[in-house]
């Protein structure tokens, strides 16, 4: 081991110049600028558990309101005969606490919402919640209230009625046209693109174009590309394969590529998806059900379609209610889920691309026993990943935990040796 020191009779000892006071005893690191010190900062952790509801959660869907700083998270309240929720809530960056507003209902004339998906609109500062229930689809305008964290809606507007299935990252923003894209299924048969504009606490609705026709789709994902400036949408197709489409936006129409596959697995579960901006590529994150359903990622290239190709297992055990988010402070992929080979707890694992290729940290157990339905919301005022879910230990109570990044100054590469004899510090 070599030892960092100012004792000239301690063999191999080696004298570098000191950042700060090096206290004997302790382990030492090379600085950028050649100096060393101490290691420093703390390695990543998660905050305490904080409720935004009190009862069982469905279908998480979240998003970010960059006007008001506040994280959003909408939801199917299964606890109380499925009344759709929209919940704001304050980041603490300092305690890694978040405090959360009141859910504020958004169907006041009937209950028995099956899905809802939000998005924010940075242009205008609002957020679209469209929501499924009563046979039909709708969407509605949202406003958020720095003051209390209370969320005042606009006017229920009509999109399509029949049997409609829609998933949780059914509605995005896209910041180049200032519009959103909306997909869902309907009646088990086509499944339907359509462009919102918001204005004011109004939203309007270009013309409905097919994607799938006389086939059943799930879970229905968006991401916005920013480097090809498109959308990509991905889907469980009838049941039997994980695909996707480039979407791209025209006035208020929108068009559609020819279908690629993800997986040739049944999906049938959640499955996340992620832009991630500094490699510009697509992740897509699930469970493969050709595979002892293990947690597979597979990364994706935008160009007239989108290619997905290197499957790369994360997790060698069933792997269930998968998302994912592109984590900006970090330049990662993160991903939560269920572990069903570490009874069922809820679990986090990053994915960096390299040279093609995904990379993975170990995987973390965020929660004491079984949770489901993730959803990741980052947070680029306070530079956390938030992660929602239902936690089984409380009632599956809707709650959220931060995920605090490393700030530990210590790699693999840096580390030089231990410290020893009288402290001594830069003169």
């Amino acid at each position: 081991m070599r030892i960092i020191g100012n004792d000239p009779s301690v063999p191999r000892q080696t004298q570098e110049i000191a950042s700060g006071t090096l206290p004997n005893g302790k382990p030492v690191v090379v600085n950028a600028n050649g100096t060393v010190s101490t290691i420093s900062g703390s390695a990543a952790s998660f905050g305490a558990q904080q409720e935004f509801e009190n009862a069982a959660t469905e279908n998480l869907s979240g998003t970010y309101d960059t006007t008001n700083d506040r994280i959003i998270f909408a939801y199917p309240d299964s606890g109380h005969s499925l009344n759709g929720k929209v919940v704001a809530g304050t980041v603490d960056s300092a305690n890694n606490t978040i405090s959360f507003g009141t859910p504020v209902r958004v169907n006041s004339a009937f209950t028995g919402i099956s899905s809802i998906s939000v998005d924010f609109d940075t242009s205008n500062g609002k957020l679209l919640i469209v929501f499924v229930g009563n046979s039909k689809i709708y969407a509605k305008v949202g406003t958020v209230s720095s003051s209390d964290n209370s969320i005042s809606l606009g006017s229920l507007t009509e999109i399509d009625s029949g049997s409609i299935n829609m998933g949780p990252g059914a509605c995005k923003y896209d910041p180049d046209t200032g519009k959103f894209l909306i997909v869902y299924n309907i009646d088990g048969g086509d499944s339907e693109g359509v462009v919102a504009t918001v204005s004011g606490t109004s939203v309007s609705f270009g013309t409905k174009n097919d994607f799938e026709t006389s086939s059943s789709t799930y879970h229905h994902q968006i991401v916005y590309d920013t480097g090809s400036n498109k959308f990509v949408i991905a889907y469980n197709y009838n049941g039997s394969s994980l695909r996707s489409r480039v979407a791209t936006i025209s006035g208020t129409d929108v068009s559609f590529s020819n279908a690629t596959t993800i997986s040739n697995s049944n999906v049938s579960q959640h499955f996340g998806l992620a832009y991630d901006s500094t490699n510009n590529k697509i992740v897509a994150a699930f469970s493969d059900a050709g595979n002892s359903n293990y947690g597979t990622a597979s990364i994706g290239t935008v160009g007239t379609t989108c290619t997905f190709t290197g499957e790369t297992v994360f997790e060698s055990a069933t792997s269930q209610q998968i998302d994912a988010a592109f984590n900006p402070t970090t330049g990662a992929v993160d991903i939560a889920y269920k572990d069903n080979g570490n009874s069922q707890k809820g679990t986090f694992i990053s994915a960096t691309i390299s040279s093609g290729s995904l990379t993975f940290t170990t995987a973390e157990a965020f929660t004491t026993g079984e949770a489901n339905d993730f959803h990741l919301v980052h947070d680029p005022d306070a530079a956390k990943m938030i992660i929602g879910f239902r936690d089984h230990t409380t009632s599956q109570n809707g709650v959220a935990v931060i995920r605090i990044p490393n700030t530990l100054n210590l790699t693999s590469e840096n580390y030089i040796g231990m410290s020893r004899g009288p402290a001594f510090q830069t003169g």
